[in-house]
């Protein structure tokens, strides 16, 4: 009888330590950007470079957040990642989510922009282009893309330019110079990116920079996965990858380079005889 109840007793325990599960803890970075409406390119452009990046990463999943398609519902998504605890950082590139009202959102929730939109940087948020470029355009880098199109005269612009709808759209595209920090992608990162997914577009201009950034914060987030962590580390570290050394010094990236590109004959956006400054 002894026997039989210590047996038992044992298969209890077994069957018990059998089913305790032990949960690692799950770190969101939020992805900000459009994809619906006429600037969805953008929004998955990012999404598959954001995906690449945090590839076999199994602490960190992304979160993709739609824009809403205007300031005022980008302000509110802004609102409600701030709020989300789980969320340790956000990636933006959206023409919609680079206001002051919105950005002014993230109070303890730190974000990097990406792309010339025009946004300026706050205590939280860090933007991953040159400071001088707003001051090189001919048109205001909030431009919209309609609007960008409709200009006959030779224009230098910022991210709008450099949409895959922008020649189609223009009649001359190639009077158009595009300004951007962000290298374009060469051979080897493409063909990384499109086998990374079936769906996965061609890479755009700030698919390299989207996926040094998501590697940049994936990297902070594995240093210590704490908010407050997560800002030092960003505003401390040096993030070496595809485009260069990248160091935010007033919430702008130090020394970022200013690359000129413009369209071929064919509608092909390629760089203006290696043209790079420096600051």
């Amino acid at each position: 009888m002894g026997v039989k109840w210590l047996l038992g007793l044992i298969l209890v325990l077994i069957s018990s330590s059998c089913a305790v599960i032990r949960y690692e803890p799950v770190y969101k970075l939020a992805l900000l950007a459009p994809f619906e409406g006429r600037y969805r390119e953008v929004g998955y452009n990012a999404l598959y470079a954001a995906r690449l990046a945090l590839k076999d990463t199994g602490q960190i999943t992304l979160l993709p957040v739609d824009d809403g398609g205007s300031a005022e519902h980008a302000q509110a998504r802004a609102k409600a990642l701030e709020r989300d605890r789980s969320v340790i950082g956000v990636i933006i590139v959206s023409p919609n989510a680079i206001d002051e009202n919105t950005l002014d959102q993230f109070t303890s929730l730190p974000a990097i922009v990406i792309g010339e939109w025009g946004a300026q940087p706050t205590p939280h948020v860090f933007i991953a282009s040159n400071p001088l470029i707003p001051n090189m355009v001919t048109i205001p880098l909030k431009t919209e893309l309609l609007d960008a199109a409709n200009y006959s005269e030779p224009v230098t612009g910022g991210a709008v330019l450099a949409l895959s709808q922008f020649p189609e759209l223009s009649p001359n595209p190639t009077q158009v110079t595009v300004l951007s920090s962000s290298l374009l992608p060469d051979e080897a990162f493409r063909q990384r990116y499109i086998s990374s997914d079936i769906f996965a577009p061609e890479p755009n201009l700030w698919a390299t920079l989207t996926f040094d950034m998501s590697d940049f914060f994936k990297r902070a987030i594995n240093k210590a996965p704490t908010r407050e962590a997560v800002h030092t580390y960003l505003m401390q570290e040096t993030y070496r990858g595809i485009n260069g050394a990248i160091h935010f010094i007033d919430g702008y990236w130090q020394e970022a380079p200013i690359y000129h590109y413009g369209y071929n004959d064919e509608g092909e956006l390629i760089p203006l005889n290696d043209f790079v400054e420096e600051w």
